[in-house]
């Protein structure tokens, strides 16, 4: 389901206790499973649960989106440089690596920190690898 776009979780309830059904239901996307009769507690704690975890999963999405809107307003060499420089390479590497200067390489980073608003390699390297704020 979550495949499809859905985001909403599913707690799939039944009269029948068959573990195939179980299964294919955890398969398909589901959040949880029960079966009936249930205890309201029991129906309401998986309720809490499945809000918690759709919670989360709104929030990281939300920040998956964040992020590549940021990078998006990187050009393509800017992007490859910011994949060396995240891989570790150094700017004569890179260089080495585009075939370009050293210098060159240290002009895309200073262009890339301006876009993104940050003012250290480290922050430019959370933003690339989704950690960033």
């Amino acid at each position: 389901m979550r495949e499809q776009g859905y985001t909403v979780p599913v707690i799939f309830i039944t009269g029948y206790a068959e573990v195939g059904t179980a299964v294919e239901a955890m398969k398909s996307g589901a959040f949880d499973y029960i079966e009936k009769p249930f205890a309201h507690q029991t129906f309401l704690d998986k309720v809490l649960r499945a809000i918690a975890e759709s919670k989360l999963l709104y929030v990281k999405d939300m920040q998956r989106r964040a992020t590549e809107a940021r990078l998006a307003l990187l050009t393509a060499t800017e992007l490859k440089i910011l994949k060396l420089v995240a891989q570790g390479n150094s700017s004569r590497e890179i260089g080495e690596k585009l075939g370009i200067s050293s210098r060159t390489v240290d002009n895309h980073r200073g262009h890339m920190m301006e876009k993104l608003h940050v003012s250290s390699v480290v922050e430019l390297v959370l933003i690339y690898t989704g950690e960033g704020k």
